[in-house]
This record gives structure tokens, C-alpha cells and sequence, in this order.
């Protein structure tokens, strides 16, 4: 999952986009594009953890047939970046927020 959302951000380039809009990449870049997409092309901390995480709790079995699960998180460094992501989504949002009101 990871690396399909890798793929789908490769088109989310700021030139491509301006070219195939008709526009500069200076108007889509005074609107913030580039640095959202900078921040887009590297992933946050937790990220796979999270995806792998769904992945586990999307399968119908288990929201069936048992009322919790136990995560068994690998070694301190990948636990803390999971734990770091809603910070980084809260930024992610006020940028995006940011830029809805440059629209």
C-alpha cells in the first residue's frame, strides 16, 4: 500500500501539474503547491506502521470475531514515529487549510 501511494504522489508534481493546468509553476508554487508536495513525497513517521496496522483491522474476521486487538509493536523507534503521526497530520492539515484559503 505503501508504495502504490508512492506511485500515485510521483504525478503530483508541481510542473507536470502546471503544464498540464495551462499555468506557471510560479502561480502554483506562490499557492504553496511545491512545499505541499515536498512534504507529500516523504512520507511521515508511522506511516507504514499505520498502513500495516488497517491492513490488519480492515479484514472482516477480525472486527468479527474478536472485541480487541493486540498490537505488538516492533522495537522503541518505530512505536515512537507512530506515536508522532497525529502531530505530523495536524501540520499536514493546517497546510492544507492553508492552501484552501489561497484558493
Amino acid at each position: 500500500a505503501l508504495e502504490e501511494f508512492r506511485t500515485n504522489l510521483q504525478a503530483f508534481d508541481v510542473d507536470r501539474l502546471a503544464g498540464a493546468l495551462g499555468v506557471s509553476s510560479e502561480m502554483l508554487e506562490g499557492l504553496g503547491l511545491k512545499e505541499f508536495s515536498s512534504m507529500l513525497n516523504n512520507p511521515p513517521p508511522g506511516l507504514d506502521e499505520l498502513v500495516a496496522l488497517s491492513n490488519v483491522l480492515d479484514t472482516n474476521s477480525v472486527a468479527a470475531d474478536f472485541d480487541a486487538v493486540i498490537v505488538d509493536t516492533a522495537p522503541t523507534g518505530h512505536t515512537l514515529r507512530l506515536l508522532a503521526l497525529p502531530q505530523f497530520l495536524d501540520g499536514l492539515l493546517g497546510k492544507l487549510i492553508d492552501l484552501r484559503m489561497k484558493l
